[in-house]
């Protein structure tokens, strides 16, 4: 790459908009590949490919792969950075690698700490406090059953409910806290904390846990920030994690009850301020570990949500232009987009004081983006 060149990076996933804006802010060139091509996934990006499945919200190997193949071929990127989508098909991330260098937690790596035995015995192994579990039927109110190949909390029903359990499922006790996460940069067995975030979980029909979003960064007592800090060491030197990652936790009290680990960056990104993208391909890609000057210290308070549908729609062109002329509408809708119940309609976010401020306002947006569309 020539002095003064930008990198040039691949941003793929289930839905990449925030990953590939944090990117291009951090002067990166993007392309973009994911399964909904909104109009400002593809506005941050040089170049957009569909990344799904037909019919189905899933990465689909047939479209990745061969991408990253003619990516490589074509010197057309550097490397490519794994959103969401991967956690269930661990095999499709490992064979991307071969094509195309992968910025970020190795295919193996994800494995491990998405496998549920793996994953806990090793937090029992560290000394590190999580809610029980168990990997035999349980039926009682007061069980989950999970699965670690899903993601945004849809994998998580009561254990009271029938279906099956994949080879990443599980049996957890619902126990109370705040659902939290941390932002952390790893390399070499080091970890680096930037931020902390507040979860947004509600229900969402029959399924009691769905991430609705975020807001932060949050602060914690000095003593709970030395618990958090102590987790994340332990799990990047054990499971020699690099780049961004986050974990997802629980706080009650002052008591850190570890949920999952997310072995790449994270939807909090957008929240924790600055620098971050760069960070990551610096240490994923020259082995500096250094988080961005002055963070997370000088980041406002910003928060985002998703909005989902709460009826059937067709959304026109006079549809999506009132939701873009928002401004704080993201992940936009492209004319003609069918949604059923429960669908993603679009994301609104926020900035102020503090994280209730800030949620409350994006509670006003939600519903304000409702009204635009529902007619």
């Amino acid at each position: 790459m020539a002095s003064g060149e930008r990198r040039c990076v691949l941003v793929a996933g289930l839905s990449v908009r925030q990953l590939a804006e944090a990117c291009r802010d951090d002067g990166f060139e993007v392309i973009t590949a994911d399964c909904f091509g909104d109009a400002d996934t593809r506005a941050a990006g040089r170049r957009w490919y569909p990344a799904g499945q037909t019919g189905a919200l899933r990465l689909d190997p047939g479209r990745l792969i061969p991408l990253l193949a003619t990516l490589a071929q074509e010197q057309a990127v550097e490397g490519w950075i794994a959103g969401s989508g991967f956690e269930a098909q661990v095999g499709l991330l490992a064979e991307g690698a071969r094509r195309l260098p992968l910025w970020g937690n190795a295919a193996e790596i994800v494995d491990v700490v998405r496998d549920p035995r793996c994953f806990f015995a090793e937090l029992d192994a560290l000394g590190i406090d999580h809610p029980p579990v168990r990997f035999e039927p349980v039926h009682a109110a007061d069980w989950l059953v999970k699965d670690f190949g899903g993601c945004g909390g849809w994998h998580i029903r009561p254990a009271s409910a029938r279906g099956s359990l994949g080879s990443r499922g599980y049996f957890q006790k619902r126990v109370g806290g705040e659902p939290m996460s941390v932002l952390f940069l790893a390399h070499g067995g080091g970890a680096v904390t930037l931020g902390l975030s507040r979860q947004l979980v509600r229900p969402l029909g029959r399924r009691p846990f769905v991430y609705r979003g975020c807001v932060g960064p949050v602060d914690v007592p000095a003593a709970v920030l030395g618990e958090i800090e102590r987790i994340v060491a332990a799990l990047a030197g054990r499971f020699g994690l690099t780049g961004i990652n986050g974990l997802d936790f629980l706080l009650d009290a002052g008591r850190v009850r570890v949920l999952e680990l997310n072995a790449r960056p994270p939807a909090s990104i957008a929240v924790q301020g600055a620098g971050l993208m760069r960070a990551h391909v610096r240490t994923c890609a020259d082995g500096v570990l250094e988080a961005p000057p002055g963070h997370p210290a000088e980041a406002p308070t910003r928060g985002h949500e998703i909005v989902y549908a709460r009826r059937a729609l067709l959304l026109d062109a006079d549809d999506c232009a009132a939701i873009a002329a928002t401004g704080w509408c993201h992940d936009l809708p492209q004319p003609g987009t069918r949604l059923a119940w429960g669908d993603p309609l679009c994301s609104v976010s926020a900035s102020g004081e503090d994280d209730v401020a800030v949620a409350g306002r994006l509670a006003r947006q939600r519903k304000e983006t409702w009204k635009l569309v529902e007619h």
